[in-house]
């Protein structure tokens, strides 16, 4: 057995445990979605999403600069179970007012903000931790995998939800629902104390930075690494694009008809989306990233919410909105997430949690207020949903941030190779020699 066989064998061995806290993960996050969402639009209303939105946006920022603070001065593991292990402890605490039926609309309110926060923050913290255990060249081909569990995790959520609101239509599922997810997040737990810790933060006495500020450093790599510059406004772009397409993907699947008819057609939409992401992730996604390079990797995302936003304004109906909907989640889920994954594998130890948390939170959190602050403005001067000029609107920016994002990729791949050469790119070891040389010059 050749030594590169036994190595792709060991990395698929290290992979299996990572999926699967993935899987567990995404599926208790699934759960409380669709329950936070559906129960949000029939007991308070559709046209108040953007204003939740905003709401979780802004809750975001506070728990992205805590996680950002702690991220690089912990052992990783140990920040992976207190996440996971605090969204099982809220999930049971929420089924308690659902079952007691106490506060109810303050409780959907609750969870809708965890379950975003834990959609958001979580792979933030996970991916770090995983890039511990491969090298960049290993992270393109394994991550993709990994990637894969938080769509079986999101199908497998999604089909709880669905096949019980089905089978049990008259009964009160919310707590049984909070219960499942509560128990998805014990699960987690238990293969997170298999799963061997290795790598994590330098010690505070062999870090010169491990007292200094996470903004400071995230400051310094902006400032002086143009390529993280680009894929940050890049990844800016997309984001809002995307959520603008999505608004339009629920505005155009409310007016189906009947909540049973809304709530199969979504299911149909989710479902599609989740199966081409598998296919894209299992079959393809690793072999084509290899053969592109990440330097033109980041470009896919704009590119697909720019064609979404062309679908959703010139093809009628659930016909363009859905094709929209599930071309740029494909997209996102299926190729960007593991190309941004694969990148942050090339940062420093040390400082590797603060970027990811940087681009995968705080640039997320920024593009997607930017589209809620567009659709308010918009929403507000039409006063109310009802304008003819207002889906052109809205769709028009999208196609505008799409375009922006693939020019912003274009830098990307211009600026790649020389922001290789850069110190802060690589290892303490390295970036000594690199420092050196350039101070020579």
């Amino acid at each position: 057995m050749s030594v590169r066989t036994t190595v792709a064998r060991s990395g698929l061995r290290q992979a299996l445990p990572l999926a699967a806290i993935l899987t567990l993960n995404m599926g208790m996050s699934a759960i409380a979605d669709a329950v936070a969402t559906s129960g949000f639009v029939v007991r308070i209303g559709p046209h108040q999403l953007v204003w939740l939105w905003m709401a979780t946006l802004l809750a975001a920022l506070v728990t992205s600069g805590a996680v950002g603070v702690f991220i690089d001065r912990a052992p990783r593991g140990r920040l992976v179970t207190v996440l996971v292990v605090a969204s099982a402890a809220a999930y049971a605490a929420l089924g308690v007012l659902f079952l007691l039926h106490v506060a109810v609309r303050a409780a959907l309110v609750l969870l809708f903000i965890l379950a975003d926060q834990q959609f958001f923050l979580f792979p933030v913290v996970f991916w770090t931790f995983a890039n511990d255990f491969y090298r960049t060249a290993e992270g393109k081909r394994v991550f993709p995998w990994i990637q894969s569990g938080a769509t079986l995790g999101q199908l497998l959520g999604n089909v709880v939800v669905g096949g019980l609101a089905a089978t049990l239509a008259h009964v009160r599922l919310s707590p049984l629902f909070m219960l499942i997810a509560a128990t998805c997040g014990l699960a987690a737990w238990g293969v997170l104390l298999r799963v061997p810790r290795r790598g994590g933060p330098a010690p505070r006495g062999q870090a010169a930075d491990a007292a200094a500020s996470g903004f400071k450093v995230v400051a310094d790599y902006v400032r002086n690494v143009p390529v993280l510059r680009g894929i940050a406004l890049t990844a800016f772009s997309a984001e809002l694009a995307v959520l603008l397409l999505q608004y339009r993907f629920l505005a155009v699947l409310a007016r189906a008809g009947s909540v049973t008819r809304v709530e199969a057609l979504f299911a149909l939409f989710t479902g599609a989306t989740v199966a081409l992401t598998a296919a894209l992730q299992w079959l393809t996604a690793g072999r084509w990233l290899e053969r592109v390079g990440l330097k033109r990797s980041f470009g896919a995302l704009p590119g697909a919410a720019g064609l979404g936003a062309v679908l959703a304004l010139f093809v009628p109906g659930l016909g363009g909105a859905g094709s929209a909907q599930v071309l740029t989640q494909v997209v996102k889920w299926g190729w960007d997430a593991p190309a941004r994954a694969a990148f942050q594998g090339l940062l420093p130890d040390e400082r590797r949690g603060r970027i990811a948390t940087f681009l995968d939170s705080y640039v997320a959190t920024f593009g997607s207020f930017g589209a809620c602050t567009v659709l308010a403005a918009l929403l507000l001067a039409a006063g109310g949903s009802g304008a003819a000029w207002l889906a052109p609107a809205y769709l028009g920016a999208a196609g505008l941030a799409g375009g922006a994002g693939m020019w912003f990729s274009q830098r990307v791949a211009a600026v790649y190779d020389q922001s290789m050469l850069n110190w802060r790119m690589g290892s303490r070891r390295r970036s000594r020699v690199l420092q050196a040389l350039d101070l020579d010059l």
